[in-house]
């Protein structure tokens, strides 16, 4: 009740085609309330939500979920969404990090960054996106369904 409450807009991450299989969504967040918040509307919208704290943390769960293997029981992840930065890692070592194991595999998973870019990012042709404002839903679901 309270996620309808402060997200309005929630209904644009639900699944725009009714046939549509829910998202497995990561979220990679230092501050545990707005993780918690951010998991939550993706909950209500039938998503499945990881919530990780750090990038090793993030790496790891990829890897446990079957995003760097070539064949999986996993699904895997299809979107992370990741502070810009990170507590225990650069963010452009994660990202690098990330694809660099993806070449392997005929997977992709969605990279998008919440917060503001260095230059050194921007230009790393690692992400998929930005989100500015973390809380702006319509530019989120542009990101879910392109």
């Amino acid at each position: 009740e309270r996620v309808r409450t402060l997200f309005p807009l929630g209904t644009l991450l639900q699944s725009r085609d009714q046939h549509t299989d829910s998202l497995n969504v990561m979220i990679a967040k230092s501050d545990p309330a707005e993780a918690t918040l951010m998991s939550r509307m993706f909950l209500e919208c039938g998503h499945s939500v990881s919530v990780i704290g750090s990038g090793h943390g993030l790496i790891a769960a990829l890897e446990n979920k079957g995003n760097f293997q070539r064949e999986s029981a996993e699904k895997g992840i299809d979107i992370v969404l990741l502070d810009s930065e990170l507590p225990d890692m650069n963010t452009i070592e994660a990202l690098k990090e990330i694809r660099a194991r993806e070449k392997n595999t005929a997977k992709h998973v969605t990279l998008v960054v919440l917060g503001e870019l260095t230059d050194e990012v921007r230009v790393s042709g690692t992400i998929d996106g930005v989100i500015h404002d973390r809380w702006n839903i319509q530019q989120l679901a542009g990101f879910l369904w392109p």
